[in-house]
């Protein structure tokens, strides 16, 4: 409900303001910044005490995925050197986005009731760190 909702809609703000704060911070800082902070959010989201904390740091998940996803295309636009391969670079990329979401719910149904949602969340961290 509220927690899924609190996402969504920071996702959706953020991406408003993605192309202003690439330009100032520049698009590969901006993905390594919102990779870090994610990671970040997750780890709080897995040991918070109370629902505010966790509404904000989820909040704060949702703001840096929308931050991720909007820059990470065109910096990927950019790095291509042929015209020709651009679609299939961006198809390829919006292919991973899904693979790895619907990889985190298959996770999520296979290791939720055997660790708890506190791990999970911990588990689902670590490819960024590492």
């Amino acid at each position: 409900g509220l927690l899924e909702c609190s996402v969504y809609l920071a996702l959706a703000i953020s991406t408003f303001i993605a192309g202003p704060l690439s330009i100032r911070f520049g698009r590969r800082r901006l993905i390594l910044i919102s990779l870090y902070l994610s990671a970040l959010s997750t780890i709080i989201c897995a040991i918070v005490a109370n629902f505010t904390t966790l509404l904000l740091s989820r909040a704060l998940l949702g703001f840096c995925c929308g931050l991720r996803f909007s820059t990470l295309y065109v910096w990927a636009a950019e790095l291509v050197s042929s015209k020709e391969i651009i679609a299939k670079i961006l198809m390829i990329t919006g292919i991973m986005f899904h693979i790895g979401g619907m990889w985190s719910s298959v996770l999520g149904y296979l290791l939720l009731e055997r660790v708890g949602w506190r791990m999970f969340l911990l588990f689902s961290s670590l490819p960024v760190v590492i």
